[in-house]
């Protein structure tokens, strides 16, 4: 994390592949049904890691993965 907050791509890159699938899931399973056929939920995926590494001072919360 400390590389992340480093600004390390590779690091940043290892992240995404590591826990993506996990934030796609928990996407997926929070966007109801009648919204699944309106929106994408790599959008919303896309929105949470924007979010997250949008704000440097937010990724001070996270001492680990």
């Amino acid at each position: 994390m400390q590389r992340v907050r480093d600004g390390d791509q590779e690091a940043a890159w290892t992240l995404l592949d590591t826990y993506g699938r996990f934030v796609l899931h928990v996407v997926r399973q929070n966007l109801p049904l009648r919204l699944r056929s309106k929106f994408d939920s790599m959008d919303f995926y896309q929105n949470v890691w924007a979010s997250f590494f949008r704000e440097p001072d937010a990724l001070r919360k996270f001492d680990e993965p």
